[in-house]
């Protein structure tokens, strides 16, 4: 095995790594969490550099893993400096680059609608960042971020208030829930490098929610997702999607993928690693 020094690129507005201890470990907000200390069990050096540090780090891999929907160019300059850097180019993961089925205010789609940030998981992290940034007395990093606790649905775009479509930080997408038989389904593909997962999760309710889920099965990937990873640089991550007359039907990517229900015995923090130590033997 190759013992490798491998640093994690984060914002010095992010959330920390490691948000508290409990008696299982260190608790992570993120999916890399307890992947990368899988890694430092192995052996692997893990450091994880919040900001763009002044000296310079040496690393054989590194990771960018900044909550933002846009990266600053500075950690992108940042990432180039490493021999390898996952998602070290994915520069901007915002709906209107990522998603499918968004529409204009004069659009002739009659079906129903959904209004949803532009920034990825409603604007809350550029939020944060703004609050922090305010408390240190420094001016917000994102001005112009447009927040939004819930996405509200409409039967159709003429029902959208007109104050939604000024907003150019809001997108209105189509609503297509995927009608199953017992229930309606959004699709999640998580992946780092080779290492795979993809699941179908059924829910009593259209707007899909964990507290209504009924049952978890194991989904193919389109190919057309595929693709769409390889364009976007995308290393690491997740796509939710639906598959709406035989297509699939983007609603979302990330980058930052949130942290999985802990299961006792789990082991998808060791396939993970697994896929990160397969770019240190290329």
């Amino acid at each position: 095995m190759i013992v490798a020094a491998i640093v994690v690129i984060t914002h010095h507005y992010d959330v920390p790594m490691y948000t508290s201890k409990t008696e299982d470990g260190l608790r992570s907000i993120y999916m890399l969490g307890p992947i990368i200390l899988e890694l430092a069990n192995r052996g692997h050096s893990v450091t994880i550099a919040r900001g763009v540090p002044a000296q310079v780090i040496k690393a054989d891999i590194a990771i960018l893993h900044v909550d933002f929907t846009f990266v600053p160019t500075e950690y992108l300059e940042f990432a180039a400096s490493f021999p390898i850097c996952l998602n070290g180019k994915v520069e901007n993961i915002a709906k209107r680059t990522v998603a499918d089925g968004l529409v204009r205010e004069n659009t002739d789609w009659a079906g129903s609608v959904i209004v949803k940030t532009d920034l990825n998981y409603r604007g809350a992290p550029e939020l944060r960042a703004n609050k922090i940034a305010e408390m240190n007395n420094q001016p917000p990093l994102f001005p112009n971020a447009t927040v939004l606790s819930d996405y509200p649905t409409f039967a159709s775009a003429a029902e959208v208030p007109g104050a939604y479509w000024l907003n150019d930080g809001l997108v209105v997408q189509k609503f297509l829930p995927e009608r199953l038989v017992d229930g309606f389904g959004i699709r999640f593909w998580t992946f780092l490098g080779h290492v795979e997962r993809c699941d179908l999760c059924v829910s009593s309710s259209a707007l899909v929610k964990a507290a209504t889920t009924i049952r978890l099965e194991t989904s193919p990937v389109p190919k057309q997702l595929r693709a769409l990873r390889k364009r976007l640089g995308l290393d690491y991550g997740k796509i939710d999607f639906v598959i709406h007359d035989g297509l699939p039907v983007v609603m979302d990517v990330n980058k930052t993928v949130g942290s999985p229900p802990s299961k006792k015995g789990s082991d998808w923090p060791s396939k993970y690693a697994d896929g990160i130590e397969k770019y240190l033997s290329r």
